[in-house]
């Protein structure tokens, strides 16, 4: 008998909701879960794209028909390593078998701020292991 175990991984997401929020004159943190689970010894790493109409992992855009708010997602809780697709802002890990959290940091930065309304984005995350 024989049996081989190939690396495999699992991963589903949280919303990140900002929640309601008034005039966008200071900063607006949230964060939201991945759930991570890979085959014990897998490595793996975690890239987000730039969402629907985004430029980059700080340059994102909730939006609302032709209304827009600028938000970035981060791999640290300062919000200081922006989470994208490029070298050194993905998230790397190693499978345990269980199910691992990995917190997404998000930050709404003061701008001008758009009408009122519900404003959304979709951002893909990519696992490679």
């Amino acid at each position: 008998m024989r049996a081989l175990v190939e690396p495999h991984c699992l991963i589903s997401a949280q919303t990140v909701n900002f929640g309601p929020r008034g005039v966008l004159a200071a900063n607006a943190d949230a964060f939201g879960d991945l759930s991570v689970t890979c085959t014990p010894g897998a490595t793996y790493s975690i890239a987000l794209d730039n969402g629907l109409t985004g430029t980059g992992p700080t340059a994102r855009r909730m939006t609302l028909g032709a209304n827009a708010i600028a938000y970035g997602l981060y791999l640290d809780a300062a919000r200081s390593q922006p989470w994208g697709s490029g070298g050194g802002q993905v998230y790397g890990g190693t499978g345990t078998g269980a199910a691992q959290a990995v917190r997404v940091y998000g930050r709404v930065p003061p701008q001008t701020t758009p009408l009122a309304g519900v404003y959304t984005d979709t951002v893909v995350a990519t696992i490679t292991y």
